[in-house]
């Protein structure tokens, strides 16, 4: 294996302990904090990118490679850490050939391009990446809400159940209520991912299948599906599922105030990003605790607090009683 393959599949390893949906920080005996990782959400994108491939005739080689290399440069705690330090489409131009020598300048282009949302600069072999991207987070962030976070269905805005493919007759709640009672009672994360990968790709193919026959044409198909994953971002995503996974379970505030301002007074920017990239989220904090910059009962509130909706005060509604 070349050198530059080996660096991109360690890179790909740390994102099993980064932040995707929530912190992967796991208390002793409770391993749920794993399924919300990064790592999974790049295979699901994969997946998603060879099924619309599949579905209308383009090689999906190019896409996999953007893919697969977009979300290396992620800080532990991801969106939770990165805001106002950390602009990762910028740092993209000098990271990517130094973990990949010879990388092409547009394959690094592509990479930019997808993390900032912008299709139309990418190579046309390259776009499915970001169809892949918007998909995922369009299923899976609703999906892990509800069976990952255990918050009732009712939480999706009406008008947007059907867009989403979610069926929310007694029998389909009763799959997710299943679903979410395999991860926050049995505490079973392997059954978990293993049943919520089966939900997530038959929601997904349904979106795709229900998209491509009413659209004639590849463009046609991407500027439909664009527009109704930016209608569910608008109106859900922005709204109400980011304020309670990366706030109230993840305490995002708090992680920006207590360990990641500090680190970077301490160390500067500059040697802080670039120790940031070279951790996961377990490691940082058992440095932070070895070096004495924190103690571990300050370290708590680092941990994800996976059980908000069955708060009395927390105003969701749960899934499942607590």
């Amino acid at each position: 294996m070349e050198a530059a393959d080996k660096n991109v599949l360690n890179a790909l390893r740390r994102l099993k302990g980064i932040t995707g949906f929530a912190t992967t920080l796991c208390r002793e005996g409770d391993p749920r904090a794993r399924v919300f990782n990064r790592y999974d959400h790049i295979r699901r994108m994969l997946w998603i990118n060879s099924y619309f491939c599949g579905a209308t005739g383009v090689n999906p080689e190019r896409a996999n490679e953007i893919i697969l290399l977009h979300d290396l440069n992620r800080w532990p705690f991801a969106q939770n850490s990165e805001k106002g330090y950390f602009d990762q489409s910028a740092h993209t131009a000098a990271f990517l050939p130094e973990l990949v020598p010879g990388i092409s300048e547009e394959t690094v282009r592509d990479v930019i391009m997808l993390h900032r949302k912008q299709p139309s600069g990418m190579g046309r072999a390259a776009r499915p990446a970001y169809i892949a991207d918007v998909i995922a987070g369009m299923i899976e962030d609703p999906l892990l809400l509800i069976t990952g976070l255990n918050a009732d269905p009712e939480i999706v805005p009406e008008r947007l159940v059907p867009l989403l493919g979610l069926d929310l007759s007694p029998a389909g709640t009763a799959v997710l209520a299943a679903l979410c009672e395999t991860l926050n009672r049995k505490k079973d994360a392997a059954a978990f991912s293993r049943q919520f990968r089966e939900l997530f790709e038959t929601l997904c193919k349904r979106f795709i299948d229900r998209h491509a026959a009413a659209c004639g044409t590849l463009e046609e198909l991407e500027a439909s599906i664009c527009r109704d994953t930016l209608t569910v971002k608008e109106e859900f995503l922005l709204p109400i599922v980011f304020p309670i996974n990366n706030e109230k379970v993840c305490h995002g505030g708090w992680i920006k105030r207590q360990i990641i301002g500090p680190l970077i007074d301490a160390m500067g920017l500059d040697e802080a990003g670039r120790y940031l990239l070279s951790v996961d989220e377990a490691e940082l904090l058992e440095e932070l605790r070895k070096s004495g910059r924190m103690r571990a009962e300050e370290l708590s509130n680092a941990y994800p607090h996976l059980d908000y909706t069955s708060d009395a005060g927390s105003g969701v509604k749960a899934l499942i009683p607590g």
